[in-house]
């Protein structure tokens, strides 16, 4: 029964399995730079999906949501946030959404992680 109810919220709201999730956690030691490369990656990935039109990039196959601080904001003294991406039955558009995220090269002494189909967003 449960898994009958689950599967099918999670095809209406188009969540796994019926989509991709990536999740992109910005870090480092100073809130502030971490805050500007968050916004300035945010602000990359929309400039990403309104220049790939062949690709029919929509609200429906492609959202991004953030960035935001993580649930766990701080830890080990580094501050992170993160950007979630959500993708609907676009594989090419998620093997140029990470060839994009490979090339891009972080500023300010700050990392960045890709996690896709991120089992947990702590």
């Amino acid at each position: 029964n449960f898994y009958e109810k689950e599967i099918s919220n999670r095809e209406e709201f188009q969540y796994p399995p019926f989509s991709r999730i990536i999740r992109i956690v910005v870090s480092g030691s100073e809130l502030e730079l971490v805050e500007a490369e968050c916004d300035g990656l945010a602000q990359e990935l929309v400039n990403f999906s309104n220049q790939d039109q062949e690709e029919d990039v929509s609200l429906e196959n492609f959202q991004i949501l953030g960035p935001a601080p993580c649930i766990i904001e701080r830890l080990r003294g580094s501050y992170r946030y993160h950007i979630l991406l959500k993708i609907v039955d676009k594989e090419d558009l998620l093997e140029g959404l990470l060839g994009f995220l490979r090339m891009r090269k972080a500023k300010n002494n700050v990392r960045v992680l890709v996690d896709v189909d991120a089992l947990d967003l702590l």
